[in-house]
């Protein structure tokens, strides 16, 4: 018995070294970002962040996303800068609409500063909320932030955005749009072609943001109000009508989807104008809204070669009497 005690003494011993040393290199691996907020001597104190792991990294520096972020249809292949920054802001916009909870979250201090401890190497995705200063709105850019052993500084990753600018500095009364509005315009439709309604598609960041449908109810019209103006707004109608070719015009805030149908025949055409309605007369050229008919008088050409034919047979006959009088 008193061996047995000696054996489990000695392997409790064991396990409680093992569990040490697994928590010691657990801790080695986990290391904090720092997030520094300055911007032109601006100190931003109370700046909301957000941080979601995005991705893992191989030993040949592929990402391969992971959870949530894995079913999303965004590229990590090309590392340029400009890629990442789009891949970043779409993944903003599905954290948003399919309301990601982040890693962690906090706000800066009174020295601007954030502090994310307990990371793993892997690709971050970093989304800040604006901040007002004066008159003035500092806001974040979304960004994803590579944490390897091979860029980190010290014994943690630092990302000041003092040297990495990620800030957008807009007045703060031309931060919000007011409103993004979205018209419709038909034109050449034919009788009975043009739908009962359309569906127009908001994007932000490349990403479906939200739809409306157009019709004629609402006048072929709808606007989308406060929407921040640091993303990539877009408009695109969604399937567009079999034979209509389509274009698109924006002037300030407002886009104008103009719809041309494009499958005209003599058959099936009735002229409208912009708005839909079928024109007047004066606006048509014709009370009927008929094209111009062809072939209705051809019966009168061999009746004129007839005529012709008779005319000069008579004229001679005229003239050989008037020369046998002479």
């Amino acid at each position: 018995m008193k061996k047995l005690r000696k054996i489990s003494g000695i392997f409790a011993v064991l396990f409680a070294i093992l569990a040490c040393m697994s928590n010691i290199v657990s801790a080695e691996n986990s290391d904090s970002l720092t997030i520094i907020c300055r911007k032109e001597n601006v100190i931003l104190s109370n700046m909301e962040w957000k941080i979601f792991y995005v991705a893992d990294i191989t030993e040949n520096g592929k990402y391969i996303a992971k959870g949530d972020f894995g079913d999303y249809p965004v590229s990590l292949e090309d590392k340029s800068v400009s890629a990442l920054q789009e891949a970043a802001g779409k993944y903003e916009t599905y954290t948003i609409i399919d309301e990601i909870t982040p890693l962690n979250q906090g706000v800066t201090d009174e020295n601007g500063k954030i502090v994310f401890s307990g990371l793993e190497t892997g690709l971050y995705l970093v989304t800040g909320e604006p901040v007002r200063v004066d008159d003035m709105a500092y806001v974040p850019v979304p960004s994803l932030i590579e944490l390897s052993e091979g860029n980190k500084n010290g014994a943690s990753w630092t990302y000041d955005l003092t040297a990495l600018p990620k800030l957008k500095v807009l007045p703060a009364t031309t931060f919000i749009k007011s409103k993004y509005e979205v018209k419709k315009q038909w034109l050449n439709d034919s009788v009975g072609v043009r739908p009962e309604s359309v569906t127009a598609v908001l994007y932000r960041n490349g990403v479906e943001f939200s739809t409306a449908v157009l019709d004629e109810q609402n006048n072929w019209e709808y606007v989308w109000n406060d929407l921040p103006q640091t993303a990539d707004w877009k408009i695109e109608e969604k399937n567009v009508p079999d034979g209509y070719a389509v274009s698109y015009t924006e002037s300030n805030d407002t886009v104008t989807i103009t719809n041309t149908y494009t499958k005209i025949t003599s058959e099936n055409y009735t002229p409208t104008s912009d708005n839909g309605n079928t024109p007047s007369s004066s606006e048509s050229g014709s009370t009927s809204g008929k094209l111009p008919q062809t072939g209705m008088f051809m019966w009168i050409v061999p009746v004129l070669g007839i005529s012709g034919i008779v005319i000069f047979i008579a004229g001679w006959f005229i003239y050989r009497r008037g020369k046998n009088e002479k």
